[in-house]
Formats: C-alpha cells, sequence, structure tokens
C-alpha cells in the first residue's frame, strides 16, 4: 500500500503527462489553423493588390484600406503568434523537464540531502543514510549499542563523516551526469559549450513562460479577429 505523499505524487505525475498530451495536440492543431488564416489573408491581401482597381470601383476607398490594413494584421500577427509560441514551447518544456525529474518515480539519490552534523542519534544518522541513499547499515546500529561512550562518540563521527563523504560523491556525480549529457547535446546538435551551459542553467525563467505564454494569445486573437474583421467588411459593404 502506497502513503499518501507517493499517492499525490503519482496523481500529478500522471496529470502532467496528460497535460504534455493535451498541450501538444492544442498546439500542433493550432499551429495548422493560424497557418491556413495566413495563407488565406496572404492569398486576399496579393488578390487585392493585383486588382486594386477593381476593387475600387466595388468597394470604396476607406474599405479597400481598411481590408488591406486588417489582412496586413492578420498576417502579421499570425507570424508574431508561431514565432512567440515556439519560444513559449521552449520555456515550457523547461518547466516540464523540473516537473518530471522532481515527480518521478524513480528511486534516486538526495542531491542536496540534509546536514546530520547537528544529530547525535546514531540511529537517525543510519536512517538518512538509507532514506537519503538507500545505503541500509541497520546492522552497525547492535555495534554502537555495544560500544563504551569513548567508542561511541568516534563511530558517530564516522558515521557523520560517511553521510557527509557520501553526500560530496552524489553531488560530483551529478555534476558529471549532466556534463555528459551536455557534451553529447553539444556535439549532437552543433551548440556552443556557452550556449548549452545557458540552457542547462539551474534558475527557471517563468517569467519568460508567463510573457510567451501571454503575448501568444494576444498575437493568436489579433490574428483572429483581424481576419474576420476583413470577412465581415467585405460581406456588408458589398
Amino acid at each position: 500500500m502506497k502513503t499518501p505523499s507517493e499517492v499525490i505524487r503519482e496523481v500529478f505525475r500522471r496529470s502532467l503527462e496528460k497535460s504534455r498530451e493535451s498541450s501538444n495536440f492544442l498546439f500542433d492543431h493550432t499551429d495548422k489553423f493560424i497557418t491556413w488564416i495566413i495563407g488565406f489573408s496572404v492569398t486576399g491581401l496579393s488578390l487585392i493588390i493585383s486588382k486594386i482597381s477593381e476593387f475600387n470601383s466595388a468597394f470604396t476607398a476607406l474599405t479597400v484600406k481598411s481590408t488591406l490594413y486588417l489582412l496586413s494584421l492578420s498576417i502579421i500577427a499570425g507570424v508574431l503568434y508561431r514565432l512567440f509560441s515556439y519560444f513559449y514551447q521552449l520555456e515550457y518544456r523547461k518547466i516540464e523537464l523540473y516537473l518530471e525529474i522532481a515527480l518521478t518515480d524513480i528511486e534516486v539519490m538526495k542531491i542536496e540531502p540534509e546536514e546530520v552534523s547537528g544529530i547525535s542519534n546514531y540511529r537517525e544518522i543510519v536512517r538518512r543514510l538509507k532514506t537519503d541513499f538507500g545505503e541500509d547499515l541497520t546492522h552497525i546500529i547492535e555495534v554502537y549499542n555495544q560500544a563504551n561512550p569513548e567508542q561511541k562518540d568516534k563511530l558517530l563521527a564516522d558515521l557523520k563523516d560517511y553521510h557527509q563523504t557520501f553526500a560530496g560523491w552524489v553531488k560530483e556525480d551529478y555534476k558529471n551526469g549532466l556534463e555528459s549529457v551536455k557534451e553529447i547535446y553539444q556535439k549532437g546538435l552543433g551548440i556552443s559549450k556557452k550556449r548549452m551551459d545557458k540552457l542547462f542553467k539551474g534558475n527557471l525563467s517563468t517569467w519568460k513562460y508567463k510573457f510567451f505564454s501571454w503575448i501568444s494569445v494576444v498575437c493568436f486573437s489579433l490574428c483572429l479577429l483581424s481576419f474576420g474583421a476583413t470577412v465581415i467588411l467585405l460581406t456588408f459593404s458589398y
């Protein structure tokens, strides 16, 4: 039977997987839809420019100018939407990767375990070694219980040093793992080391995620409204 915290993590992990699928589905379809709108806007703009005299005779000058402006705005907003939505996806992937690592059900050693220097309970440090690094040393508790006070002090100090050494090794192994992945990406994608270091920087730019999300929605709305306004304007002015 799983603990409440394990159940909560699993629920949110499954929710993250569904959210990823929904996000990919939505992004693919909105991108195709905007591409379709841009295509119609470009076609309409080209048609009006190529036959400007005929449109001037069929519509008022204000209607023609408004149509040209609206179609241009639709194209620009659509292109900007595709650009900013791409950056939004990049920032979202960073946050998604962080959440995947944080909610993973794979047992992994703690990279930043709590200090044990202030703990005087031998059994508690043994427990920490197991929960932090998966190191089961419960068999040495009996040895500690049978030792004299002087020996207990030494055993306690040695165990603290062991925990600290283990923590240092795990942190170093984590850094080496990141360097290995960065090197693979650097060679595979032809990205400079400086760029890779920036991509793998630990701080999450949530403000970028929010900004690109907001600006993408604005551009998407402008593209649709401009194109829709063009259709309505030409329909009622004909």
